[in-house]
């Protein structure tokens, strides 16, 4: 569980931008993310609850089976975070769209410039996943872990 209020995403595919006092264009190497407020409740939720829909479902199918449960282990939280959302009846379009929302109001490029709507357009599909799956399990899960 985390108590971080702040996380960093390294991004696979860097994307072009100008920082802050700078005429400059530069490459974006991480994101910082910030955790969500009352302000980011509606696009939050979205998320949470996809999140706990998964976790019900995944709960009820669990099987006993320990030689997967050993190469899951292996398998970054963000990535079976972002797998489960696929593998579920949850529609991944909203979740991944209310994810861009709310990474407009908490995402910091290079730690420094507001993440913008063209930038988050520019971001391959990897990168917002695993910005999703990340933040996912490093601020949904542990607040469902605190609620437990």
């Amino acid at each position: 569980m985390s108590d971080e209020t702040e996380i960093i995403y390294e991004l696979k595919k860097p994307f072009k931008y100008t920082p802050k006092n700078s005429g400059e264009e530069t490459e974006a190497q991480f994101i910082t993310l910030v955790e969500p407020s009352v302000k980011q409740m509606a696009a939050c939720s979205v998320l949470k609850q996809a999140f706990m829909r998964v976790i019900a479902r995944e709960s009820g199918d669990s099987s006993d089976d320990s030689s997967s449960d050993a190469s899951v282990d292996d398998v970054p939280m963000e990535t079976r975070i972002i797998n489960a959302l696929y593998a579920s009846d949850t529609d991944i379009n909203i979740v991944l769209q209310s994810a861009k929302e709310l990474f407009r109001d908490v995402g910091l490029v290079d730690g420094e410039k507001k993440l913008t709507v063209p930038m988050l357009d520019s971001l391959c599909i990897e990168d917002i996943e695993m910005m999703t799956g990340q933040y996912m399990a490093n601020f949904i899960l542990a607040s469902v872990l605190k609620e437990q």
